[in-house]
């Protein structure tokens, strides 16, 4: 992770919380700041842990915590130290999304559901699509359609691919009865909810773009706690019979990392850049980059989705209305769309 990244990462970890004080006392959903666990169940993990309270440097975001110090956060005794991060904690995404578009529709937002956009095309100022025989037009699109987005032409050379999620749900015991926050592995684990589960999970199969009940992935996310906490009683005696899960399909980068802004037009830009390295090096002009008039993305959110999105929406408002950036510049190279061939095009390689 870059120490633009880490800065990132920590904007989002506080816009994110501002976001959710707001929505907070206006919308009803189940949740609880309770705090997340970091837990360090390897050497690897510990030095990570390290390196991320060095680059945070900040203990009321992350802060590092010996065995006896996380076994209190957590409510159960563990043998390894690890971190927490006080900021965070866990809620319904189900509610949380439902409840905030109810909400919305209630300040004019007007949301149109089972409406596909297909094979868009720009003339005259405006993005246009035909459905069901009806011609649609608006002068600015946004794609956010998740692991879905390369099927737009547009996309071509955004390196996207789906990576299939299965978080299960467990009944509580009376061990786990006694858990005071979110705890992370390999995976994670969250405090008993109203209907008396935890969510455990979740799996990782790259790219996998399927929804159907994985019973081998179930197993494996309970196992993976098991394994990962295995000094640990309470991780013993969970129920898995029921088979309750929930399934979905995340939308993710190599780099772990969104982008979000103006869709840049690949094919074009692989011409214009195709000496860059070499224009660099003589100081040379270089034309901006070409893009998709009106045409912005945002993706590649994978597992951190209400984390950053909150940042993320921000950025994207702020270059459609063209009003100035709320992070640094170091920061919007790091999340530009055409960031991956960029980088290539800078060592001097060729980009087919």
């Amino acid at each position: 992770m870059t120490s633009a990244t880490s800065v990132f990462m920590c904007i989002a970890l506080i816009m994110r919380w501002q976001r959710l004080s707001q929505i907070e006392p206006l919308v009803e959903f189940e949740h609880a700041l309770t705090g997340v666990a970091l837990y360090a169940y390897n050497d690897k993990t510990a030095k990570k842990l390290e390196k991320i309270a060095r680059q945070t440097n900040d203990d009321s975001l992350f802060k590092l915590c010996s065995a006896a110090e996380l076994s209190e956060k957590i409510g159960l005794k563990v043998p390894n130290g690890g971190a927490f991060m006080p900021q965070s904690g866990w809620l319904s995404p189900i509610q949380f999304v439902q409840g905030t578009f109810a909400y919305l529709k209630t300040k004019g937002l007007r949301i149109v559901l089972n409406h596909e956009v297909k094979d868009p095309q720009f003339s005259e100022g405006k993005w246009h699509w035909q459905h069901n025989g009806k011609t649609f037009s608006h002068q600015i699109l946004v794609l956010a359609n998740g692991h879905t987005l390369t099927q737009f032409q547009h996309a071509q050379g955004i390196p996207l691919y789906p990576v299939r999620g299965q978080v299960s749900q467990i009944p509580t015991t009376s061990a786990l009865q006694q858990l005071k926050c979110v705890v992370c592995y390999d995976g994670y684990l969250t405090p008993v909810s109203k209907a008396n589960t935890h969510c455990i999970g979740a799996s990782h199969v790259r790219d996998k773009a399927e929804t159907y009940f994985s019973l081998e992935e179930h197993h494996e996310n309970v196992a993976k706690l098991q394994q990962n906490l295995t000094a640990c009683d309470w991780t013993q005696g969970i129920d898995e019979s029921q088979n309750l899960a929930k399934q979905g399909v995340r939308a993710a980068l190599r780099d772990r990392v969104p982008m979000v802004g103006q869709m840049p037009n690949f094919s074009v830009q692989k011409v214009q850049y195709q000496n860059l390295y070499n224009q660099l090096r003589r100081k040379q002009a270089v034309e901006n980059a070409a893009n998709f008039a009106n045409l912005y993305m945002v993706n590649g959110l994978a597992s951190r989705g209400l984390t950053t999105a909150p940042l993320l929406g921000e950025m994207l408002a702020s270059l459609i209305c063209d009003e100035p950036l709320p992070i640094s510049e170091d920061i919007w190279h790091v999340l530009s769309p055409n960031r991956t061939w960029i980088r290539k095009l800078l060592k001097g390689s060729k980009v087919e």
